[in-house]
């Protein structure tokens, strides 16, 4: 499983979107993401707005089932999303865990 996830974890790019393995080196940039739309953490399950960032966060990174990447749109972090559920027999996954920024003129 793990030579299969280090393959999952490949970055992809299209145009100037780009989708990298989540690290620690993102934490500020996804922390100031996911701050500037506090609302929106009601409705999901894991709250990455303050104060729950660090722990969701740290949570994430350090999740087995979880293979996240950070969400780039011309360099600049927007947001993030993961690969969940891997069934290898299957040769299936989840996508969710998916966050993006919104838009601000």
């Amino acid at each position: 499983m793990a030579a299969r996830s280090e393959k999952l974890l490949t970055p992809l790019q299209d145009g100037d979107l780009i989708l990298k393995p989540l690290a620690e080196t993102h934490r500020e940039a996804l922390r100031a993401a996911c701050a500037a739309d506090h609302d929106i953490w009601q409705i999901y399950a894991s709250n990455f707005g303050p104060p729950d960032f660090d722990g969701n966060f740290d949570a994430l990174l350090a999740s087995p089932s979880r293979l996240a990447f950070a969400v780039l749109l011309e360099d600049v972090l927007v947001g993030m999303s993961a690969y969940l559920r891997l069934d290898p027999p299957a040769d299936t996954l989840e996508v969710g865990n998916t966050y993006i920024a919104r838009h601000r003129a």
